[in-house]
């Protein structure tokens, strides 16, 4: 049985917009999350990415910025336009980004979220190796073996190496055991191009 009691009106309901809304279900979010509109504009940022960039909480990253401080670059922001999924590196830490298309008030935006990888290493307690590492572990191997070349064998070692450590540039020095000198070796992670050179 149900009865009226005088004096008590039910709590209004609170009157929040889909972007207010948004807001409240990701600002607490271990995540840092990015909401990107088209032409590149950054509409949303949360405190975890503030807190990585050392942002003000009221000031909203620019992504041209952001892409500079990104390696590759490229990647970052092909995330920011389209959906996906990509290793990064953001001012010199690892992160994993995937990106969604979500609606928008009156178009589709881009939610980017960024989480800094879980990097199993290997101790006495803990022997465990994920798998991504393993195939590249693999891949590696196969690739070495395959040619005796200097120049493809420091290819595919700097390759592998990119392939967890997203960079624009890496370089590898070899000991010249005749002169007695470390010889650098330069890669630039260009795709169909023989990137790997010696510097003079």
């Amino acid at each position: 049985m149900l009865r009226l009691v005088p004096g008590i009106q039910p709590a209004p309901t609170p009157n929040i917009s889909a972007e207010q809304a948004l807001s409240l279900e990701i600002s607490n979010n271990n995540d840092a999350v990015l909401l990107v509109q088209p032409g590149g504009r950054i509409l949303y940022a949360n405190k975890a990415i503030q807190e990585w960039l050392n942002l003000p909480s009221d000031d909203l990253p620019n992504l041209e910025h952001l892409a500079r401080q990104a390696r590759p670059s490229e990647t970052f922001l092909s995330l920011c336009a389209t959906s996906g999924q990509a290793r990064f590196s953001l001012q010199g830490m690892m992160v994993d980004g995937i990106s969604y298309i979500i609606p928008h008030q009156d178009f589709s935006a881009v939610l980017l979220t960024l989480r800094r990888p879980d990097l199993t290493v290997l101790t006495q307690e803990n022997t465990s190796i994920s798998g991504r590492a393993l195939d590249i572990l693999t891949d590696l191997g196969r690739a070495m073996t395959s040619s005796l070349d200097l120049i493809s064998t420091l290819q595919a070692i700097l390759e592998s190496v990119e392939h967890l450590i997203p960079s624009d540039v890496f370089e590898i020095t070899i000991w010249n055991s005749n002169q007695n000198i470390l010889v650098p070796y330069g890669f630039a992670g260009l795709p169909g191009v023989d990137s790997v050179w010696k510097k003079a």
